[in-house]
């Protein structure tokens, strides 16, 4: 057992992996289903810095910091995708909605002409 050499350290280490694999084998449930691919997308992001953590924790445990670029990289990639995902679906969403006074439920020009006090 290797985290019995290292004490509650390393107990808390294995606690936190544990935490970690739930995590990821729920968020790979989140991916699958869905619903929409809003969700995915957050979910693949939330997975990125799972992986993320999850080599954290190694690097701690053994002492060896070689995957820190990795895990500097998966940050990068991972705000960037979320910044692109938050942009472009707040563009989609301004470009989707109506200009007031042109619905079928608009009540302009129903009554109401320049000059009128009601």
């Amino acid at each position: 057992m290797w985290w019995a050499e290292y004490g509650w350290f390393g107990l808390a280490a294995l606690a936190a992996a544990v935490v970690l694999g739930l995590a990821a084998v729920l968020t790979v449930v989140r991916i699958v289903r869905g619903p929409s691919l809003l969700d995915r997308i957050i979910a693949s992001d939330v997975l990125l810095v799972i992986i993320s953590c999850g080599l954290l924790i190694w690097m701690a445990v053994s002492s060896d910091f070689s995957a820190l670029p990795m895990v500097f990289l998966a940050s990068v990639i991972g705000f960037l995708g979320s910044v692109t995902v938050a942009r472009v679906t707040a563009s989609s969403a301004a470009t989707q909605m109506p200009v007031e006074g042109t619905g079928p439920d608009s009540t302009h020009g129903a009554g109401t002409e320049r000059g009128d006090s009601a």
